[in-house]
């Protein structure tokens, strides 16, 4: 699977995933990578612009296997304030959530999810 980076704007921290664009990327679900790898991992943090709730589709096998910590932006779409943790508990219910916000503006407001032990 593939999609588009539209870089013909001036700001790199700003380019647009797309159907269509300037520079075409190779697509890759998490769960496949680090089991291509060998790789166990304890952390994921994901800011990807929106596309958190995909991330966390394609990295649930590694979540539900290795219950890794998460960190995870929910500032960029309205309803990720909740999606993203239902769709957590959903694949895995052995986390507590945190909210975590670290600027004075609307941005930067992350969900932590930590493993229970007690669960």
């Amino acid at each position: 699977c593939h999609l588009y980076l539209k870089t013909s704007i001036d700001n790199s921290m700003q380019y647009f995933v797309e159907n269509e664009g300037d520079e075409k990327v190779e697509l890759l679900r998490l769960d496949f990578f680090l089991r291509k790898e060998s790789v166990k991992v304890n952390t994921i943090k994901m800011d990807i612009e929106g596309s958190e709730i995909e991330a966390i589709k394609g990295a649930k096998e590694t979540i539900l296997r290795y219950c890794p910590k998460l960190q995870i932006c929910v500032y960029h779409k309205m309803d990720d304030l909740w999606n993203i943790p239902l769709l957590i508990r959903s694949i895995n219910p052995k986390y507590k959530f945190y909210l975590g916000h670290h600027s004075q503006n609307i941005f930067d407001t992350l969900l932590y999810a930590i493993p229970d032990e007690k669960i």
